[in-house]
């Protein structure tokens, strides 16, 4: 939640000064002394637009994916249901081998991240953390010593906490 405030209050920055240029870019193409290609420069601002209201809309895009997503643990596994986009279900199975680094990230109202796994992913020309597990979990605390008392009884794990402001 917090994070989506963040990205919420940045786009509302963002998007202003996006319909800004773009306003100000019409405004000078009509009323200025402008010709052939420059006549099309207000629509070199309709991307940023577009990314601002991505931005904006963030908390319903990711309320919609947390009710689009199951997770499950069964006496031999995690597994977790993700909602395609556009149809289908990512379904990821975690084995008991996977989950002796799980990390939890336990926010100060008790809801957090279990990650079972991550790793650094190339995007483009740069690079992106991805984390797999039980994201955005209620009594997250509880949740990883279920999986802990149910999958990794008699396995050793070193203890990874962090808490969240």
């Amino acid at each position: 939640r917090r994070q989506s405030i963040g990205i919420v209050l940045f786009g509302i920055v963002w998007e202003a000064f996006s319909l800004f240029w773009v306003g100000s870019a019409f405004f000078a193409t009509r009323h200025g002394p402008t010709f052939g290609p420059f006549s099309l420069f207000p629509l070199f601002g309709l991307p940023f637009v577009l990314v601002g209201l991505g931005m904006l809309t963030s908390p319903y895009w990711l309320t919609r994916k947390a009710r689009r997503t199951i997770y499950v643990i069964t006496s031999q596994r995690a597994i977790t249901f993700e909602a395609r986009i556009f149809g289908g279900v990512n379904v990821r199975t975690f084995m008991p081998d996977r989950l002796t680094s799980m990390n939890r990230k336990e926010r100060s109202d008790g809801t957090g991240d279990l990650i079972f796994e991550q790793f650094r992913e190339s995007v483009g020309s740069g690079t992106q953390t991805v984390r797999r597990g039980f994201m955005g979990i209620e009594r997250v605390r509880e949740i990883e010593t279920l999986i802990v008392s149910t999958l990794l009884a008699n396995r050793t794990r070193p203890v990874q906490t962090e808490e969240i402001q």
